[in-house]
């Protein structure tokens, strides 16, 4: 079991629950960040920073996979959906 844990320092780190170790570091975002959540399948994580988008990553390769603009001020949380899609449109 992995637990996410978001930052001021713009980072959201993952730790392993079993032995407390960090076990990934997701960095991009350009501000501090408020809030992050696993998707229900646990193969992406959302995140919130001060820069008025959120954020996808895939969590094991650690890479973002969207960012999601439009927000006319700091997102402060997000969550998934119980079936856990969303839709990339531009």
């Amino acid at each position: 079991m992995w637990l996410a844990s978001a930052s001021e320092d713009g980072t959201v780190r993952v730790w392993d629950v079993n032995t407390w170790l960090q076990v990934a570091m997701l960095q991009g975002h350009g501000d501090g960040v408020h809030c992050c959540a696993w998707s229900p399948d646990g193969t992406q994580l959302a995140s919130s920073p001060s820069d008025e988008t959120a954020r996808v990553w895939d969590i094991n390769t650690g890479r973002e996979v969207a960012i999601l603009e439009g927000h006319a001020g700091i997102v402060y949380s997000c969550v998934w959906s119980p079936a856990g899609a969303y839709t990339r449109s531009r």
